[in-house]
């Protein structure tokens, strides 16, 4: 009877220090350790997008496969590189010479949205001054198609993610979002950035940051739209799992998570990845270097 109290007892506080630590959430810092400006990219750059680039590598490495999305995306976009990559040495930043008017290396802490926060924060732009911001992270391969037709789509709203997804509730994907000049000015926009905290556990942290936010911009007086937007009956399902196929081969997203193809944690079909992502003419050793390099198979 002792012994079955206890055991409860003990099982009581880990549960309530499991849940602490779930949510415990802390003030935002940068924490940057170098912040690299290429004055004379930014002197000369006229473009009409600037693209907060958020990268992370625990070997400190920049693969290729980030080194030719950010080919694609420097033909529209000037590029703020930021990296949680702590250990990234200088031979890796040089393959950035030409496509970043600024890297920015900070301490490894708040996800891909601190990254953002601190690009946007910290660079030596005007990022409000630009027609839009992309926030966009090196979680997936591609792009397999031309991005022209997307970015001018987009053209026509205020926030615009390359997906959106049912899964807990609706919400806008983030790896690749798109904000108006409009949009970067809106109150909405700057209360979330400005009260942004640090989350321990991702997933309270996607349901805060994605969830939560997509609620509050749908509810705004803000054009919001998707380019892929999934069937809402498609609850509790990542889309950029479960529906890859029909994403990347029938509805031409140019993108794949590198999750899917690298782990896979819901054992979905991928075996003819290679057919699909090889129709749309992107060179399939991007993809498997990296796989390989990480452990994985071809």
């Amino acid at each position: 009877m002792i012994l079955r109290k206890s055991s409860s007892f003990f099982l009581y506080i880990f549960a309530t220090f499991f849940t602490l630590k779930r949510d415990k959430k802390s003030p935002f810092y940068h924490n940057v350790i170098k912040n690299i400006t290429n004055d004379i990219a930014l002197s000369r750059s006229e473009k009409k997008y600037i693209c907060i680039f958020s990268h992370y590598d625990k070997e400190g490495k920049i693969a290729e496969y980030v080194i030719y999305y950010l080919k694609k995306l420097v033909i529209f976009s000037d590029i703020v590189f930021v990296t949680t990559a702590e250990n990234i040495n200088q031979n890796e930043l040089d393959k950035l010479d030409n496509l970043c008017i600024q890297i920015i290396i900070k301490r490894n802490v708040g996800y891909d949205f601190g990254a953002w926060k601190t690009g946007m924060e910290l660079s030596n732009i005007k990022v409000h001054l630009y027609d839009n911001l992309i926030l966009a992270n090196d979680s997936v391969f591609g792009p397999f198609y031309d991005l022209a037709p997307i970015l001018e789509t987009a053209k026509e709203y205020d926030v615009f993610s390359m997906t959106d997804s049912h899964e807990h509730k609706y919400h806008l994907q983030s790896y690749f979002m798109i904000y108006s000049r409009k949009a970067l000015n809106h109150e909405l926009f700057k209360s979330f950035w400005d009260s942004l905290v640090i989350y321990e556990n991702k997933y309270k942290l996607i349901r805060e940051f994605e969830i939560n936010y997509s609620a509050r911009l749908i509810e705004s007086n803000l054009r919001v739209s998707s380019f892929c937007s999934v069937n809402k009956k498609e609850v509790n399902k990542n889309p950029l799992h479960y529906n890859w196929v029909e994403l990347v081969g029938k509805k031409k997203l140019p993108f794949i998570k590198i999750e899917l193809l690298r782990d896979n944690p819901n054992n979905v079909d991928i075996g003819n990845w290679h057919n699909i992502i090889k129709k749309t003419g992107y060179d399939l050793s991007l993809i498997n270097k990296y796989l390989n390099n990480t452990g994985q198979h071809e």
